[in-house]
């Protein structure tokens, strides 16, 4: 449907969240970001993608990815750019809670988000791995 009111291209495999897309809809040529139906993904994306975008619009200073060194081993991936709920301890070790199809429980209890560059194998415990830190995890009520 966006298609045919606009100028929308989907990306649908570069990263594990799934399918998004960018473009312009209408005469005006309002700009557009299409996130998956996942919430969990939809935030992640939200998060790597449409927020730079805002916070550079609106003359904030971007959101930028931090260093921090890996907690377990994460699996590459040929061809796709993996975002990855993580927990950071507080000796700055970044732990993936889950890998593939986060749930929103997994998301509450999550305090980062790691990328896990494409490639073959597997990024080793102790290397440095990028990390997005999110809100701190809900407290239980």
């Amino acid at each position: 449907v966006l298609e045919r009111i606009g100028d929308v291209s989907y990306d649908d495999g570069s990263t594990n969240l799934g399918s998004f897309g960018t473009g312009f809809l209408g005469e005006e040529g309002t700009r557009l970001v299409s996130l998956p139906r996942d919430p969990v993904a939809a935030y992640l994306l939200f998060r790597t993608l449409v927020d730079p975008i805002i916070a550079g619009m609106l003359g904030f200073r971007r959101p930028e990815l931090g260093s921090a060194e890996l907690g377990a081993d994460a699996p590459l991936s040929p061809g796709r750019t993996q975002f990855v709920l993580a927990s950071v301890d507080d000796r700055g070790r970044a732990t993936p809670t889950t890998i593939d199809f986060p749930t929103l429980a997994d998301l509450q209890h999550a305090d980062a988000m790691i990328r896990i560059p494409p490639g073959s194998g597997i990024q080793r415990r102790g290397s440095t791995a990028s990390v997005l830190m999110l809100a701190a995890p809900a407290e239980p009520t």
